[in-house]
């Protein structure tokens, strides 16, 4: 499912680059998940700035080499919202909207939120391609198109990245690759390295791609192994496997 796995760049230097936001905004944002705040980037931003959603949701299509769709503006085909229950389009934030060219068109707010869409193409035989849009558009297409009306009566939110054990192996996976690509040695990661990663509560994508690049400088040779890990994620592992967590 190699396919399913985007490329990326850094949301804060796109939105710098296309006039969103200053590099003082995006480095106070970067500051607050530093110090614990555990909202994706471009929450943070919108938080501080007059950027609107759907602005990120572009600028989030933009780094990971995606298409956006505005659902509220989209023909969706019935044929293709009935291909999986309500409640598995409510429970993931995802909406198959379209096939077109061979593939299913699956709207998605969160680029990196890889897990549901295998199973869409289990439950359904057919090749997804995730399109990016907003949230907020996601929550009044799955109500237009389930006839759910109340059916949710919270707002969608996603689930945190450390909930996303699929989509961290997968990460991990993939930030070990584009730094073999970058470094020329075959990047690989021990048992317990990996063990110690998926158990982490990861504030976001940017923070486990900082500590993968990271223990790769330090790791000599082509394995990172739990010492090349930092102190925080080797002590969380220990506090909740045992003082042999961190020996390998």
């Amino acid at each position: 499912m190699d396919d399913l796995v985007p490329k990326r760049r850094p949301l804060g230097e796109l939105l710098i680059e296309l006039g969103l936001a200053t590099r003082e905004q995006v480095q106070a944002a970067l500051d607050l998940q530093k110090q614990g705040d555990q909202r994706p980037i471009g929450q943070i931003i919108l938080s501080q700035t007059e950027i609107d959603y759907e602005d990120i949701a572009k600028a989030l299509a933009q780094q990971f080499a995606m298409d956006y769709v505005n659902l509220d503006r989209t023909d969706i085909e019935a044929a293709a919202v009935q291909l999986i229950p309500r409640e598995f389009a409510w429970e993931n934030i995802v909406l198959p909207y379209r096939y077109e060219a061979g593939h299913l068109l699956v709207a998605v707010f969160d680029p990196m939120y890889l897990d549901p869409l295998e199973q869409i193409e289990e439950i359904s035989g057919l090749k997804v391609h995730p399109v990016v849009t907003t949230i907020e558009a996601l929550d009044r297409a799955l109500r237009r198109c389930y006839q759910g009306g109340d059916y949710r009566a919270s707002p969608l939110r996603p689930p945190p990245l450390s909930q996303r054990q699929a989509d961290l192996r997968r990460l991990v996976g993939l930030f070990l690759k584009d730094e073999s690509s970058q470094s020329g040695r075959i990047m690989k990661i021990s048992r317990m390295a990996l063990g110690a990663l998926l158990n982490y509560h990861w504030r976001s994508v940017r923070e486990l791609l900082d500590t993968v690049e990271g223990a790769c400088r330090l790791a000599p040779g082509d394995v990172v192994r739990m010492e090349h890990l930092p102190k925080r994620v080797k002590e969380k592992a220990q506090k909740d496997f045992g003082p042999d967590a961190a020996k390998e």
